[in-house]
């Protein structure tokens, strides 16, 4: 799946494979799981890091080089694209026009 691809329903479930980051940092062949219309944000979630993003994409690509980083959630809050980065998943929650990238490595453990 491409970054333009990343448009839900039809993404739900999809595989996303990350894409270089910067000039500096490398993530080639991570991969994201795309769950639709969620967030990680019930009990046991733990927020790493957040900032204002282009896109879905460019939140899984920066999650695919941060440190620690489970899964990314990207959605316009307050007007602004924003991703939240997680370092621990807690329960899933509806959050109607969110994207969740789950790492693939954390899909299947």
């Amino acid at each position: 799946m491409t970054a333009s691809e990343i448009i839900c329903p039809q993404a739900q479930h999809a595989k996303y494979a990350s894409r270089e980051y910067d000039n500096a940092s490398f993530a080639i062949g991570s991969e994201f799981v795309i769950i639709c219309d969620t967030d990680f944000s019930g009990n046991g979630s733990v927020d790493l890091v957040s900032k204002e993003v282009g896109g879905a994409a460019d939140c899984f690509d920066w999650c695919s080089v941060t440190t620690g980083c489970k899964g990314g959630v990207y959605g316009v809050y307050g007007g602004v694209k924003t991703c939240w980065l997680k370092s621990a998943l807690g329960t899933p929650k509806v959050l109607l026009g969110f994207y969740f990238g789950l790492s693939e490595s954390e899909s299947s453990a």
